[in-house]
């Protein structure tokens, strides 16, 4: 094994295992808000550690790092700003529409691949 994949496990293993307490620590009123912020600070973590794996290799181009740099801002930002202004009555609401959204954009993940199969040709490449 080659240090990159080495660092990426031990990312991906402390994501998990911050992840696991984050969540342990939503079941009580008191460790709530802290356990959300460790839950997203583990998160953040896995796409980081994601990324940074695939930093060196010819896997990600760099108009593609601008985009996932770009979407990530736009949703923290989006997200963010709903945090502050959804009443807690109303978060069942959202969370029900957060999974919408991302069940949409699974649908056009894959609608992209099956009208776009991804072959040799920059074209296609080159679209997406």
């Amino acid at each position: 094994m080659n240090l990159p994949v080495i660092i990426k496990f031990v990312i991906d293993l402390l994501a998990v295992l911050l992840l696991a307490l984050g969540i342990k620590g939503l079941s009580k009123v008191k460790s709530a808000r802290d356990a959300n912020r460790l839950a997203a600070f583990a998160m953040s973590l896995s796409v980081v550690g994601l990324l940074s794996y695939y930093l060196g290799t010819s896997g990600i181009a760099i108009q593609s790092w601008i985009w996932i740099i770009i979407g990530s801002i736009i949703g923290s930002l989006f997200g963010a700003i709903l945090a502050k202004k959804v009443p807690m009555t109303s978060m069942p609401e959202t969370v029900a529409l957060f999974n919408g959204c991302g069940g949409m954009s699974s649908l056009l993940v894959a609608l992209g691949v099956a009208i776009f199969p991804i072959s040799n040709s920059v074209e296609n490449l080159d679209f997406f």
